[in-house]
């Protein structure tokens, strides 16, 4: 009797759990796959071949930045307008299309607006080393609860009514803007401090780095560490952001919190714009999100999150100071697009347009764009043996690889 009364109580315990989880009406589940730690989904827009976009929480709008010869998409375009962000460029024109169904996985976006950026200004698939058509912008959060496991690379959408997050994640409030941005506090541990200054930030998987901070005005400003290094922090709509890169001694999200996260400084002239009109504090990233699974809950302006097997990751900066591009998809050459100032790369006599061949005496040609780009943001007290052809002709370059942060 005591084993029938205990196995009923399971099934009463189970019943219950089941009705609980039961008032989360699924809409639809799609898989992903991570290029760094970007979150890219297949997408068709208007019954067009699938597409790979960037799922971007940052953004309000889906933009298409490049198309290729096996890439089928029809796209009525009512105007031409400018559009802004960040970057220290001031001027960048898309052509706007409405009333677009955008699908992914089972869900349909009705009546989407889509932009097409005729100058492939962002290169993703050149970046990345895979096919990459776009962003995917935050239209997909606003009418429905988004649920994004990184442990399961899937996307989870449901319906917003009574719905119920799982109990161990915990959830923080969230502010919504009038452009679909969604922003929570964090709080940071600055240098030489034991106390925590609390900043707004946008919520932004569409950033690979791992967070930034404003440069604009002495209110609520962290201050940048004194150990810091200039380079490239990322591209804009309008541009190259370029700033410092260090680490904070402590940021924390919840209850949850990292220790010496490597995060961003714009200079000022690259996020003036968002930071007046938002009144942010900065941006979390990629870097940091992906340590959690996380639900946006647009309609009721809540963030559940939790912590995940990412979550005690290493930080990865760009510690050779080079920047590398794969031209040619499915073809493993890569070349230097960019060498920053000052950086180890540029004092090693590396420049732009040289092509790496070896890495440490393997040949680069049996890797990923992803793999040569974490040996060159891994920090180590033994230099990089780089073989890299100039022109026509080959030489060994000796690639100082130290920690700087």
């Amino acid at each position: 009797m005591r084993r029938i009364t205990v196995f009923s109580l399971l099934i009463i315990f189970a019943l219950n759990t089941s009705v609980c989880y039961s008032k989360n009406k699924k809409i639809a589940s799609f898989p992903f796959e991570m290029l760094g730690s970007y979150v890219v989904v297949n997408v068709k827009i208007n019954n067009s071949s699938p597409l790979k976009l960037i799922l971007d929480s940052g953004i309000k709008n889906t933009l298409i930045t490049e198309l290729f010869e096996d890439d089928n998409i029809e796209l009525n375009y009512t105007d031409t307008v400018e559009m802004q962000g960040l970057g220290d460029q001031h001027e960048l024109k898309a052509l706007r299309s409405k009333e677009n169904v955008i699908k992914v996985g089972k869900l349909l976006l009705k009546k989407s607006t889509v932009y097409f950026l005729p100058d492939n200004i962002f290169n993703l698939s050149m970046i990345l080393g895979q096919k990459v058509n776009g962003i995917l912008g935050s239209d997909i959060f606003r009418n429905y609860v988004v649920d994004i496991n990184y442990g399961l690379l899937k996307v989870n959408i449901f319906a917003p009514e009574s719905y119920e997050a799982p109990s161990k994640y915990e959830w923080l409030p969230m502010e919504v803007s009038a452009q679909n941005k969604m922003f929570i506090y964090v709080d940071v541990k600055e240098e030489n401090s034991e106390d925590y200054k609390r900043v707004k930030v946008l919520l932004d998987t569409g950033a690979e780095a791992s967070a930034w901070f404003q440069t604009v005005r002495n209110e609520n400003r962290v201050k940048i560490p004194e150990k810091h290094i200039y380079g490239v922090i990322g591209e804009g709509l309008n541009g190259e952001i370029l700033g410092n890169f260090s680490r904070l001694k402590e940021l924390c999200i919840g209850s949850y919190c990292i220790p010496n996260p490597i995060v961003a400084f714009p200079d000022s002239i690259s996020i003036m714009d968002a930071v007046q009109l938002a009144g942010r504090d900065g941006s979390v990233g990629s870097q940091i999100l992906k340590r959690f699974n996380m639900i946006f809950d647009y309609q009721n302006k809540r963030f559940y999150f939790v912590k995940n097997h990412f979550f005690r990751d290493p930080f990865q900066y760009n510690v050779s100071g080079l920047e590398l591009v794969q031209d040619v998809l499915f073809f493993p050459v890569f070349r230097i697009s960019k060498v920053w100032k000052n950086s180890k790369a540029e004092k090693a006599g590396i420049k732009p347009g040289d092509i790496i061949f070896e890495v440490d005496n393997e040949k680069t040609y049996f890797k990923s764009l992803s793999e040569i780009k974490k040996i060159f943001s891994t920090p180590s007290r033994r230099p990089l043996k780089l073989l890299i052809k100039r022109d026509d002709d080959f030489m060994t370059v000796m690639l100082d690889m130290k920690d700087e942060l």
